[in-house]
């Protein structure tokens, strides 16, 4: 009976390390493999639309010119912003606490990070207007992209927002720098659907080039330079 037990120890013990392999390979593959191997684009036409997008340490985000941000500024509620001269409309996807609870990276707690990855909750999508558009910073890239594209990607944007009365739901009196304003998504962050998971998505939506994966920036920037 004793070495039944011990038998039985060691099958569990081994197939407890054999889930672990499993585990460690699927987020290998998902977060190291599969963001480096690219969708294929679409190009239909002229590639007549300038957009751009900004990274920081892990994060990434669209960045529109205001000229080519129309559809955006009927949609948002520009008077909520406190400003009135701007350059660029700047979006981004996120987790609430993380967002909310970091507005600088110096107060990320590996608390706060956890939780964010560890537990799925309706995310925030983060509207900035920027006064000018930061063209010679190292964090900034540059896309030409065409008509069928840039219309995909605006409304793949604007389905990202919750709406009441086909308006965006402003979170709170919430911002950072009085340009910003969060708005409610009933999109969900988590381990798998990150703020660069988001951005990916977008892309492949729109037929643009980028990784099978985004958990992570890299996956992006990977295939846009």
């Amino acid at each position: 009976m004793i070495f039944h037990s011990f038998s039985d120890r060691n099958s569990i013990t081994n197939l407890m390390k054999q889930i672990a392999q499993i585990i460690f390979l699927f987020v290998f593959i998902f977060y190291g493999v599969l963001p480096i191997l690219p969708t294929s684009s679409t190009k239909h036409g002229h590639l007549g639309h300038t957009i751009y997008i900004t990274s920081n340490e892990i994060h990434t985000a669209f960045l529109f010119p205001k000229n080519e941000a129309s559809d955006f500024l009927e949609f948002l509620p520009i008077d909520q912003f406190k400003i009135k001269n701007f350059e660029g409309v700047e979006f981004s996807f996120g987790d609430k606490d993380f967002f909310t609870e970091v507005p600088t990276w110096d107060k990320l707690t590996l608390g706060v990070l956890l939780d964010s990855l560890f537990t799925a909750e309706p995310g925030l999508i983060h509207v900035d207007l920027l006064r000018e558009i930061p063209h010679n910073s190292k964090t900034i890239i540059r896309m030409e992209i065409d008509d069928s594209q840039y219309k995909k990607l605006v409304v793949f944007i604007l389905d990202s927002f919750k709406t009441h009365n086909k308006k965006p739901i402003i979170y709170k009196d919430y911002n950072y720098y009085g340009s910003d304003r969060f708005f409610l998504s009933p999109i969900q962050f988590h381990l798998f659907y990150t703020c660069n998971s988001w951005i990916g998505e977008a892309l492949r939506y729109s037929g643009i080039k980028t990784g099978i994966t985004t958990p992570h920036k890299w996956g992006i920037l990977f295939h846009l330079k």
